[in-house]
């Protein structure tokens, strides 16, 4: 079974523009690799380019020469549908603002988590919280 989860990005207009994510959606995962490794807008806007995900990791792509595929990914690096299984570009989904956002992607996806990207800073919802709440993670220092 997959927690699935929909990562997005308040844009410029206010609006939202986010892609699905199939595996491991949950904050202890997506919401700790978004925070630890997409941290910046270009990030994000290149994690966002590749379209629907399978799993997000570390690493945007392989090295060069680095073998990946779909069913055999190098380690730390995101599984997308297109680019490592052929698939058809899904672009992302644009919602009018976040508020839209968290009304729709859940009850329109199989999402049971959201993640938004504004103003460098990870936020995310679930059908428990039902509002945006900030990622963050403590180094137990």
């Amino acid at each position: 079974m997959s927690t699935n989860a929909m990562i997005g990005m308040k844009i410029p207009d206010g609006s939202v523009h986010a892609t699905y994510l199939h595996n491991d959606g949950y904050v202890l995962h997506a919401g700790y690799t978004l925070a630890t490794f997409y941290a910046t807008a270009e990030k994000v806007r290149a994690l966002l380019s590749l379209g629907d995900l399978s799993a997000i990791a570390e690493r945007l792509a392989p090295a060069p020469n680095e073998p990946h595929t779909f069913a055999a990914p190098a380690p730390n690096v995101t599984v997308t549908y297109h680019r490592d299984r052929g698939e058809a570009l899904r672009p992302t989904k644009r919602y009018t603002s976040p508020e839209a956002y968290l009304a729709q992607a859940m009850r329109d996806t199989t999402a049971s988590f959201l993640y938004l990207f504004d103003d460098g800073r990870w936020l995310y919802a679930s059908q428990a919280t039902a509002e945006f709440i900030e990622v963050q993670f403590t180094t137990g220092e």
